[in-house]
């Protein structure tokens, strides 16, 4: 063992650690990620850990339904009409 030369991940080129990093999903990757450590950090702004993101399907989220599932009625102004106009 003394013999063995230790290896770390962070003597990795960063095009290997942004590899990695851009397999651990979408979630992770915007989410946790960066703040493992400074160099987790570092490379999670390489566009390159980007590369292989999936987006998984959106719409059944609320944020991406269509709003228009009711009718919308035009303003009301007859107040204003009364109180200034004969």
């Amino acid at each position: 063992m003394e013999d063995e030369q230790i290896r770390r991940y962070g003597d990795l080129e960063t095009y290997c650690l942004s590899n990695v990093l851009s397999t651990v999903g979408m979630e992770s990757l915007l989410r946790t990620v960066h703040f493992i450590c400074k160099l987790w950090y570092n490379i999670s702004l390489n566009p390159l850990s980007f590369q292989n993101l999936s987006f998984p399907d959106f719409m059944s989220c609320l944020l991406f339904t269509a709003t228009n599932n009711y009718e919308e009625t035009p303003p009301n102004f007859d107040s204003f009409y009364d109180k200034f106009i004969d």
